[in-house]
């Protein structure tokens, strides 16, 4: 399986059973679940892109209580890892 597909699983958007009327909906919950993720992907890459602005401000880094190297290591990863 594709992570994508082990992520659906894990939140209970794909579910097997046994009934006609719940198989016709597991498409509808793999979608909405793919669309999720993508959400969730998006906004990661905008905190981190955000992130990534504040390494290049001492005083706003200061402030908030972040070194340069642990902004860097966070705004540094994949969009797709927590």
């Amino acid at each position: 399986m594709s992570r994508a597909t082990d992520c659906l699983m894990d939140t209970g958007y794909l579910q097997e059973t046994s009934t006609a009327h719940t198989a016709r909906t597991i498409p509808g919950r793999w979608v909405s679940g793919l669309v999720r993720i993508i959400d969730l992907w998006q906004e990661r890459h905008r905190q981190r892109r955000e992130l990534l602005d504040l390494a290049e401000d001492p005083d706003l880094l200061r402030d908030v209580g972040l070194s340069r190297y642990d902004v860097l290591q966070e705004g540094g990863k994949p969009f797709w890892r927590e």
